[in-house]
């Protein structure tokens, strides 16, 4: 019988699926704490998510949309990421659908959707004045202002962030470490900000 750390994995992995299966086949309900320590094994193991998630019953807490502290983007922000460019096929109703159903690991099923939701619906609530044909910078800097001030900061440095990436914007390090400390006083998720990290120039 193999020894060491990668025959002890071994066994680790085929006891957490053993479990696993006994756990769907009698339909027993975990907690959330159990449902993120096998997520926390899948990664170990080196196995997809849907391994642990598919078939597990769950017994999620209620939705927070104060809470966004998400791995990635989300909302109102993460469908505009998502119709950037020409490259898909999809139907505008198809990003929609997938952006409302793109729940994180981790997060109560519907989460993506109503923070989708509540993100256009602080924005309908409010008034701004975008002037989206060709989006002058000016014009674009004035709209994410009244964002930022009639509807929410953190929507509005959500979709500040969009528009660095849709200019390709170039960024010292000492900004990019403000707009992470930003993000972090949001409580954004560790990969929401970083999308931008790729324009930052030693040169500047």
């Amino acid at each position: 019988m193999g020894k060491g750390p990668a025959a002890s994995g071994q066994r680790g992995l085929r006891h957490a699926r053993l479990l696993l299966r006994i756990l769907k086949a009698g339909s027993v309900r975990v907690g959330k704490a159990c449902h993120d320590r096998y997520v926390e094994l899948s990664d170990s193991f080196e196995y997809c998510y849907a391994v642990v998630d598919d078939g597990l019953e769950v017994d999620w807490p209620p939705l927070d949309t104060d809470r966004r502290d998400g791995t990635w983007n989300f909302g109102l922000s993460e469908l505009t990421s998502r119709f950037a460019g020409e490259w898909h096929d999809r139907t505008r109703l198809e990003v929609v659908r997938e952006t409302a159903g793109s729940d994180d690991v981790g997060q109560t099923p519907g989460t993506a959707a109503a923070l989708l939701l509540e993100d256009v619906t602080r924005l309908a609530s409010r008034t701004v004045q975008p002037h989206w044909q060709g989006v002058p910078g000016a014009d674009a800097a004035r709209v994410l202002e009244q964002v930022v001030t009639r509807v929410d900061p953190d929507l509005g440095f959500r979709l500040f962030l969009r528009v660095l990436i849709a200019l390709w914007m170039p960024l010292t390090a000492e900004r990019y470490a403000r707009f992470e400390a930003l993000g972090k006083r949001f409580g954004h998720g560790k990969y929401l900000v970083s999308e931008i990290d790729q324009f930052i120039r030693s040169d500047l």
